[in-house]
């Protein structure tokens, strides 16, 4: 739910969000839209390649299409360590 995901942003700043781009209330997008600049290293997690565009433009750092392999998550969180660290 859109509301509990923003409420538990707010709550716990995480490092890394990681959101699909459908969700119940609101999209993964919708939601990203609200994370500002020094907020969590967003990452999509999903099926729809199509939204991927969209996706980083709202500064996602990775997209990662379902289904995955450890692999290519691995490969996500590392992208998102370095973004965290200032390493872009």
């Amino acid at each position: 739910e859109a509301r509990l995901v923003q409420a538990l942003i707010a709550e716990h700043r995480p490092h890394v969000l990681f959101l699909d781009i459908e969700m119940p209330e609101r999209s993964g997008i919708g939601i990203a839209e609200t994370v500002d600049d020094a907020g969590p290293a967003i990452v999509f997690v999903t099926a729809f390649s199509e939204y991927a565009t969209r996706a980083f433009d709202v500064k996602a750092i990775d997209y990662v299409l379902k289904p995955f392999s450890d692999e290519r998550l691995r490969d996500a969180l590392e992208r998102a360590k370095r973004r965290k660290e200032g390493g872009k």
